[in-house]
């Protein structure tokens, strides 16, 4: 649900942001800061299913259309 996603969000990003100061990385791609954050153990499997179910989650939500495509048509 959208709620489920909102706190997997939140969850993540104050991970994300430790993880970005730990790194000296900024705005980077989430999918690489937990490759990163793995490889030099600073987070573990648990952290980094955090962030990609978020991420996931957040494209998720993103891309939801709900509007016909023919209501968004022009009429002639």
């Amino acid at each position: 649900t959208m709620e489920l996603v909102l706190d997997n969000i939140i969850a993540a990003d104050a991970i994300l942001k430790k993880l970005s100061e730990s790194l000296g990385k900024k705005n980077q791609d989430p999918f690489k800061m937990v490759k990163l954050g793995l490889a030099s153990g600073l987070i573990n499997q648990q952290a980094a299913d955090l962030i990609i179910a978020a991420e996931k989650g957040r494209k998720e939500v993103i891309a939801v259309d709900d509007f016909d495509s023919e209501e968004l048509k022009a009429k002639k």
